[in-house]
């Protein structure tokens, strides 16, 4: 982490100068230099990125990254919201997505599936997500009255 934040550092300093940025691979293996240093994000990228992905972000989005608190908006939201938790997932806490399951209320329809963060873009766990997806939109945009 603290190596992390030092490139972090430089790149937010390079900004201030108007100097190009110092980028950092966004997934990386265990034990290197990335946002997403995780064997799960790296093996899901490697299935899913298309060859001519650039793997790469600026570093100073390290130091920004805590200060992304869209729950403090979720007041402002007046339309039916799907949440797809993972219950096992390592990057976004389960209580996160409870407290703002709760702050929407009736607002939220939520469906938890047993699997980890990056688990719900590959296979029967992606199909079973977009099935959810589609009959939410169904359910809600079908029946919608114009505006």
């Amino acid at each position: 982490m603290l190596r992390m934040m030092g490139h972090a550092q430089r790149d937010l300093v390079r900004s201030w100068l108007r100097l190009s940025p110092h980028k950092i691979p966004l997934v990386g293996k265990p034990g290197t230099i990335a946002l997403m240093a995780d064997e799960d994000a790296w093996n899901t990228f490697e299935e899913l990125a298309p060859d001519d992905y650039v793997n790469e972000a600026c570093a100073r989005i390290g130091i920004r990254m805590d200060k992304y608190r869209p729950i403090g908006k979720v007041n402002q939201i007046r339309c039916p919201v799907l949440i797809q938790a993972c219950d096992h997932d390592i990057a976004l806490p389960l209580k996160v997505v409870e407290k703002t399951a709760e702050r929407l209320g009736k607002l939220a329809e939520v469906i938890h599936y047993p699997i980890g963060h990056f688990d719900i873009y590959r296979g029967e766990n992606f199909e079973t997500a977009v099935d959810d997806q589609i009959s939410f939109f169904k359910k809600h945009l079908l029946n919608a009255s114009p505006a």
